[in-house]
């Protein structure tokens, strides 16, 4: 059991990770880095700083992730696109408000409903530790950025294609969507 220190306002607060998985101790730096920039009110310069860190990332997640979706499609549940559909319309409802908590958890419950199908024990969690790293950036850029995003409906592209049972267009659509993901991080920066 550990305690971290954060910092709120002028106060210091403790938190204990107590048992948390060891993978998101691994994104304990970047969660300090974003934590520091946020209070230092210098994110412009965190962002600049760590645009490589991000785009490695994202090309991470651009070649794991097509496959992933491409690999779980014979293996969907109607119960797990029926949790990709209620994902999306949440993560639509919560962009349009700005409500960057919920925006986040949407589009990650939408990615893994699909990626947790993918029978690969080694592709899945290497998407899990990638978006446990790249999360403290893309919660610091995303003040930034929201009124850049271009909404160009990748979700629903990629709904269609599990509907048609279409794995090439499912790996397209998830292609686009890490790829305007990227596109959007690097504007933000």
């Amino acid at each position: 059991l550990h305690s971290f220190p954060t910092r709120r306002s002028s106060d210091l607060t403790f938190f204990s990770i107590g048992n948390w998985q060891n993978k998101h101790i691994l994104s304990w730096e970047s969660l300090s880095i974003a934590f520091a920039a946020r209070i230092s009110g210098n994110s412009s310069r965190f962002s600049r700083t760590n645009a490589r860190g991000i785009g490695e990332l994202m090309r991470a997640r651009a070649l794991l992730e097509p496959e992933a979706a491409a690999r779980a499609l014979p293996f969907m549940t109607p119960s797990q696109i029926a949790t990709m559909l209620n994902a999306n319309a949440a993560m639509n409802t919560a962009l349009r408000t700005g409500d960057i908590v919920g925006y986040m958890a949407s589009n990650h419950a939408f990615h893994f409903a699909l990626y947790r199908a993918c029978p690969s024990t080694v592709i899945v969690p290497m998407i899990d530790g990638i978006w446990v790293r790249f999360g403290p950036f893309m919660r610091l850029m995303f003040p930034e950025a929201v009124n850049e995003l271009d909404l160009s409906d990748r979700h629903g592209d990629a709904l269609a294609a599990i509907e048609a049972g279409d794995a090439e267009s499912l790996r397209d659509a998830i292609a686009a969507d890490v790829g305007d993901g990227l596109e959007w991080m690097l504007k933000a920066r």
